[in-house]
């Protein structure tokens, strides 16, 4: 259905925003890597959680491989930030490569709820995460 369009966020944006219900949304943050013929696409998206099923919002088209950039998170929040104020955001979820000081400070200072995947070895008062959780 879709072969061929060119679809940008702000056209899904567009159709799809006035469609979502009133409330509050889970919004997830992840990237991945599609292939396009032999070119690998390395994609960081923003989608919002709709019954058991995430709708990419916005995203970016890396220019490189491997993890994205605190600035280019930055920016996607900041892309969507413009047509869906952080009010109607429940929480975002990412994974724990989505982690840094910086972008951390950015979610709080624009009062997004995050909840992130952290590290099995991340030490959490001289004890790694994957002790401290076993039982989860």
């Amino acid at each position: 259905m879709f072969h061929d369009v060119q679809l940008t966020p702000q056209d899904v944006c567009d159709v799809l925003l006035p469609l979502l219900p009133d409330g509050k949304f889970i919004l997830i943050m992840d990237r991945t890597t599609w292939h396009y013929d032999q070119t690998p696409l390395n994609i960081l998206v923003l989608g919002v959680l709709l019954g058991g099923a995430v709708i990419p919002l916005v995203w970016s088209i890396l220019p490189y491989q491997g993890n994205s950039c605190t600035a280019v998170r930055i920016l996607l929040i900041a892309q969507l930030l413009k047509v869906m104020p952080a009010r109607r955001w429940a929480v975002l979820i990412a994974d724990r490569e989505f982690v840094g000081r910086e972008w951390c400070s950015f979610l709080r200072w624009k009062r997004i709820r995050h909840c992130i995947r952290i590290r099995e070895n991340t030490r959490i008062e001289d004890e790694l995460a994957r002790d401290l959780f076993t039982t989860l």
